[in-house]
């Protein structure tokens, strides 16, 4: 009667092992997810850190921009609304050297206290100093893991 005892502790022992490696293979897959969520997480940062980058440099040139250049030029990089110009731009580059693409729409659209000759709907009694005041907008679109993010920078020039 001795020997059946001994072979149900051996199938014992193979059943422990079984079971303590299917509880480190669940383990490892649960390191794994949690790995691959922070860096999913340290992604993002990256991304919007680029971009908000990309924004700053966007409103610093669209504050330098000669207000000829900016306005009265057909050639302008910021079309009249309607009217946009949609350009897709590098952003910058992750590690590993993968690119970030982004679209980027300019635009711009006089104050209605210009005058009308100018653009807006006042007449030389509401604006007797002939300022001219142009918005500029750039929106810019990013994707991050099947998201789709959008920042805008705004800037007032007054001529």
């Amino acid at each position: 009667m001795k020997p059946p005892r001994i072979q149900s502790v051996r199938g014992l022992a193979i059943f422990e092992v079984t079971l303590a490696f299917a509880g480190l293979v669940v383990l490892a897959l649960v390191s794994l997810k949690a790995s691959l969520n922070l860096a999913s997480a340290q992604r993002v940062t990256i991304v919007q850190a680029l971009s908000d980058a990309f924004l700053s440099r966007e409103l610093a040139y669209a504050s330098r921009l000669p207000f000829e250049e900016l306005v009265d030029s057909e050639q302008s990089l910021w079309p009249t609304y309607p009217l946009s110009s949609d350009t897709e731009v590098e952003i910058g580059k992750l590690p590993g050297s993968v690119p970030v693409i982004a679209r980027l729409v300019r635009t711009k659209y006089p104050s209605d206290s210009n005058l009308i000759s100018k653009g807006g709907t006042s007449y030389i009694t509401g604006n007797p100093s002939k300022t001219e005041v142009w918005h500029i907008k750039s929106y810019l679109s990013y994707q991050v893991a099947r998201r789709t993010y959008v920042k805008t920078a705004n800037s007032v020039r007054v001529r």
